[in-house]
């Protein structure tokens, strides 16, 4: 909505006497909206999974050749793999979401959060893709299993790193 604001306005003319002041109607200019950084924030984040994705890929290839003295990717065909990338994805999306225009220091402290729902994350989503050829008795003790494996403290580790470093470029943005 437009607020018009009366201004008295006194002009003197050499020419001819005016009776009195004139009224002039100004219209007040509208405050900036500040916009959000929720839908490209997103879709950066999205992006930082590819690069999560790659850049595991390349750690655990590494790890491999260097615990067995040979290496594949095998292990992209797996779901295993797959998992961390699609919890990363997840919780930075939910990160930016909650965040928004927040400075650094929100992602400084939002890529904890990430690399621990990355973690805890990533051995529940392999408890639950390996819930059907488990017996009962045998859940905790995979759970467990699951929590120490060194391919999942990587993610866990990773996910921190790479949430921390592109938060910052969408705080840039944010700004």
């Amino acid at each position: 909505p437009v607020v018009a604001e009366p201004v008295v306005a006194t002009t003197a003319v050499a020419a001819e006497p005016q009776a009195g002041p004139h009224v002039v109607y100004i219209e007040a200019p509208q405050a900036p909206r500040k916009k959000g950084n929720r839908a490209i924030g997103s879709l950066i984040a999205l992006a930082s999974a590819v690069l999560f994705a790659l850049l595991y890929a390349v750690i655990l290839f590494l790890v491999e050749l260097g615990i067995a003295g040979s290496a594949n990717f095998e292990f992209l065909s797996q779901g295993g793999f797959w998992a961390p990338v699609v919890v990363f994805a997840v919780g930075f999306v939910i990160l930016v979401v909650i965040v928004n225009r927040a400075g650094w220091a929100a992602y400084v402290v939002g890529s904890l959060a990430v690399g621990v729902f990355v973690y805890f994350g990533t051995s529940a989503a392999i408890l639950l893709i390996n819930a059907g050829i488990l017996q009962q008795s045998q859940v905790g003790e995979f759970f467990h299993a699951a929590l120490i494996n060194p391919a999942i403290i990587i993610a866990g580790l990773l996910a921190r790193e790479v949430s921390l470093w592109v938060g910052f470029a969408i705080a840039a943005r944010g700004r």
